[in-house]
């Protein structure tokens, strides 16, 4: 049997364990992914927040 996946045709011993971790990872990386956007998404809107509530003072720009 091949060790890589260039060779790979389904028929070595307990295949469903490789394609289970493949789809367990791809999993994992989208779940990453959605709560990385969350996260970030509510950082901006805090920021923006913040930056809305502040009175406009002309020495904070020199």
């Amino acid at each position: 049997y091949f060790s890589t996946l260039q060779h790979y045709d389904g028929r070595f011993p307990f295949a469903y364990r490789f394609w289970f971790h493949v789809g367990a990872a791809y999993i994992f990386t989208l779940w990453t992914c959605f709560l990385l956007y969350k996260e970030y998404s509510s950082i901006a809107s805090m920021r923006l927040q913040f930056l809305t509530s502040q009175k406009r003072r002309v020495d904070q720009f020199t």
